[in-house]
């Protein structure tokens, strides 16, 4: 068997293949150039789109200029858990993975990066790449390092978090206990404890000092049923501090674990901040749609004590100085604002970007505060006065842009949706490396109509743009979805496109008008979806009641005609929609009747694997899938004859 080696390619986040089944396009974290030389009738489109991140997995023997052919031995083989019986071939991705998230050692000598196959540690002050965590078999969501900086924590969305010994980078411990994807983990400030939150509003409270292969928490603690998109203690270690997607902020106490809930809910979980004595909580407001100003709260009986007032758009980010005397606001106005952390005045504007402040970082000495800007520099100023002291240039313009000082003022880290990670000399204002690939950009979602005549590209600010094919131009149609576009699909008539944001609002426009048709009923959030190919059915991966379930829903009302009760991830019709899979959080992929929801099949793709992405090929006797960082191609032909002996069992009751 070959194992096929994409030299260029990064994070899968979906699977489709082009009509001659010699390509399989997949979403991913890699800029537009190697579409570009894919795709050269595209070029006016894509010249235009700059910042979509696309690429291509080949099927087929492909290139040498761009891809190498790698012959597994059986050792390599058994060790990526071998290639499942009834399966064509695996194809794998070797590379570093897409970067969401980084924190530096204690000690500033390190930086942890969380991404697609692990964590990848870095020298914090030369870049040099020391040390990649693999094990996990999810997209690793947060990485946090202990106090002492002798363990780091990744968590994962396979449902589990590890601990690292950072002397060695050998794995010490694997915490099981979490049903869902664990989104968020920190330690207490004693390191005694190590808190992990997941997607179904579950906190764990775990003895970060065991040394136990598995273990079970000590602590289970539930704040609703919405994901958790943050976790902070108080300095003093007293209180935990919750935030969930549904905007809703709970304060625990440590000793005796009651919660009280925050009056008000907050724009954004990012913005939430402790002051450094522990008194008072910062985040931006959520107020009858308005999210332009600041609301501090006493951090132990969770009451309003005051509001900031003073910018003219979305509060992104809110960080303290060292001494808690003042607070520093960043907003899509284009402005950073300082206020009297006690008594809520307002003490200056910073003016000098010519876009939306994503983020802001005071320097360890408190001298300097830095602020990153969607015009792709960030600006360092003079933390007493505010005057601008310099500019650092580098980042591509677009979307995000996180920054961070090194604990000991010499680096700063600065990412951006440009794919690279930069460290800066603080003395000298001069980059000292650039790690590149890691990040995305503003498009969030790409889909052509079925005549390949319109391409809808949708972004991170909610809207969907359509494109002619053909010339790129910008056709009228432009829909306001509100919330950033997670999820792209037509219908296959092409008259209707399909919008999911990342709180899982469903919403079905007119592809020609762009008019909002109607949206999902219900309280449910929604992961996935596919059309059937007569485009009468839309199958939607949902989860609610604390589980992941497939509604088959009336593709014009929405309403649900069938549910399929399997723990799902991924969801894709065969060509001539009889048949459904799905990928599953078990690591395996059921096939389903699509008609009466019947169950035929079970493959075995990798135990306890998530299988993140289910297509078939045109011809529909090819079923790809993807988990663990591997792509499998399963014969359907053989397994459909006889599928108990291929890696599965049969259902045809």
């Amino acid at each position: 068997m070959n194992r096929i080696y994409a030299k260029h390619y990064i994070y899968c986040r979906g699977l489709n293949f082009a009509s001659d089944a010699s390509v399989c396009i997949s979403i991913l974290h890699k800029p537009w150039k190697y579409l570009k030389k894919m795709l050269p009738p595209m070029k006016t489109i894509l010249n235009l789109m700059g910042t979509i991140f696309v690429v291509f997995f080949i099927c087929l023997p492909p290139s040498s200029a761009q891809y190498e052919v790698h012959k597994l031995s059986q050792y390599e083989e058994n060790k990526l858990l071998g290639l499942p019986e009834g399966a064509k071939a695996l194809l794998g991705e070797p590379g570093k993975g897409g970067l969401s998230w980084l924190t530096f050692s204690p000690d500033g000598a390190h930086l942890a990066l969380a991404g697609t196959i692990g964590a990848l540690i870095v020298d914090a002050h030369t870049g040099k790449e020391l040390a990649l965590l693999t094990g996990h078999t999810g997209f690793v969501t947060d990485v946090e390092y202990s106090p002492d900086g002798r363990t780091l924590a990744t968590a994962s969305q396979d449902r589990t978090v590890r601990l690292w010994d950072t002397a060695t980078w050998k794995q010490k411990t694997t915490l099981k206990g979490h049903t869902n994807d664990v989104q968020e983990i920190v330690y207490s400030p004693d390191g005694l404890t190590l808190a992990s939150g997941d997607t179904d509003g579950k906190i764990l409270l775990w003895d970060a000092t065991t040394e136990a292969t598995t273990g079970s928490p000590k602590e289970v603690l539930a704040a609703g049923n919405s994901s958790i998109t943050k976790l902070m203690y108080s300095p003093d270690g007293r209180i935990l501090v919750t935030a969930s997607r549904d905007r809703t902020v709970h304060l625990w106490n440590t000793a005796t674990w009651d919660s009280k809930v925050l009056t008000e809910r907050l724009s954004s979980s990012r913005t939430l901040r402790y002051s450094p004595d522990g008194t008072t909580l910062a985040a931006g407001r959520a107020v009858e749609g308005e999210y332009s100003t600041v609301g501090l709260w006493d951090a132990t009986t969770g009451e309003h004590k005051a509001t900031l007032d003073g910018h003219d758009g979305y509060v992104f980010f809110v960080a303290y100085n060292p001494d808690g005397a003042t607070l520093a606001t960043a907003s899509e106005d284009n402005t950073v604002c300082l206020w009297d952390a006690t008594t809520g005045e307002h003490k200056k504007t910073l003016i000098g970007h010519n876009s939306v402040i994503w983020n802001v970082a005071y320097s360890p000495d408190e001298t300097v505060l830095a602020t990153g800007s969607k015009d792709g520099t960030v600006r360092l100023w003079d933390a007493a006065t505010g005057k601008h002291k310099t500019t650092l240039t580098g980042h591509a313009q677009g979307f995000g842009m996180l920054i961070f000082y090194g604990p000991d003022g010499r680096t700063l880290a600065s990412g951006s949706n440009d794919g690279t990670f930069r460290l800066w000399d603080t003395d000298t204002k001069k980059p000292i490396a650039i790690l590149t690939g890691y990040s995305r950009g503003d498009v969030s979602r790409v889909a052509y109509s079925p005549d390949g005549l319109t391409l809808a590209v949708g972004d991170y600010e909610g809207v969907v743009r359509l494109w002619d094919a053909d010339t790129g131009e910008e056709e009228k149609v432009r829909i306001e979805h509100g919330r950033p576009i997670e999820r792209l699909a037509y219908s296959l008539d092409g008259l209707t496109l399909t919008t999911v944001d990342g709180e899982g609002v469903v919403r079905l426009w007119d592809a020609d008008t762009g008019k909002h048709k109607t949206r999902l009923p219900g309280q449910v959030y929604v992961e996935r979806l596919a059309y059937s190919p007569d485009g009468t059915t839309l199958a939607t991966v949902v989860i609610k009641d604390r589980g992941r379930f497939v509604e088959l829903r009336d593709a014009d009302t929405l309403q649900v005609q069938t549910t399929l009760s399997v723990d799902v991830s991924s969801v894709s019709y065969s060509p001539d929609g009889i048949i459904l899979a799905t990928g599953n959080m078990d690591g395996t992929v059921r096939l389903w009747d699509a008609d009466t929801g019947k169950h035929k099949v079970t493959l075995i793709v990798h135990t306890d694997e998530i299988v993140g992405g289910v297509a078939y090929s045109p011809n529909g006797k090819t079923l790809v899938t993807r988990s663990g960082g591997c792509t499998v191609l399963w014969d359907l032909t053989q397994i459909m004859k006889s599928p108990r002996q291929f890696g599965g069992e049969a259902n045809n009751d």
